[in-house]
């Protein structure tokens, strides 16, 4: 296998770990949701905001140890939160219009996190966790493809030099 190939099969494992991680988070988000609408009638902006941060915290700490082989860290985890507040706040806007819109809530809240998703997994692989396995050398760790190539493999392409 090329060092290519191999960094590829690095990123698509690590994606299917960051998926698996994920999948804990949609849990929990979906538990703390259910908690805020119909124990405390909290407003669909309130709820959906909590329950992303619940599954932030959780999802920071399964990736940090089982996604990308990092202790968790403060830098980190504040990268992590900025990463995830920015995917977040696409995700509330996203699942708030469509309640707006009537759908149902858990329906809307399901459709808001892949997008938010997509741009957490992009931002952790090229900020948030690079940054501290470059320092420690991890075998395994975050070494792979480039932020470019990342991009490009989702379909980003840079535009050629005049």
């Amino acid at each position: 296998m090329t060092a290519r190939g191999a960094a590829w099969g690095r990123l698509a494992g690590r994606l299917v770990r960051y998926g698996l991680v994920g999948l804990s988070g949609v849990g929990v988000n979906f538990l703390v949701l259910r908690l805020d609408w119909v124990l405390l009638h909290a407003w669909p902006w309130l709820a959906f905001g909590t329950a992303i941060e619940a599954a932030i915290v959780t999802n920071y700490l399964g990736n940090a140890r089982f996604t990308f082989l990092a202790p968790p860290a403060w830098g980190s985890f504040l990268r992590y939160n900025l990463v995830a507040a920015g995917g977040g706040a696409v995700q509330d806007a996203i699942s708030s219009l469509l309640v707006h819109a009537h759908w149902n809530y858990l329906a809307a809240n399901l459709a808001g996190i892949p997008v938010g998703t997509l741009i957490g997994f992009v931002l952790s692989q090229v900020w948030v966790f690079r940054s501290a396995a470059g320092k420690r050398g991890m075998r395994g760790g975050t070494s792979g493809p480039s932020a470019g190539a990342v991009l490009a493999g989702l379909g980003f392409r840079r535009r050629p030099h005049p």
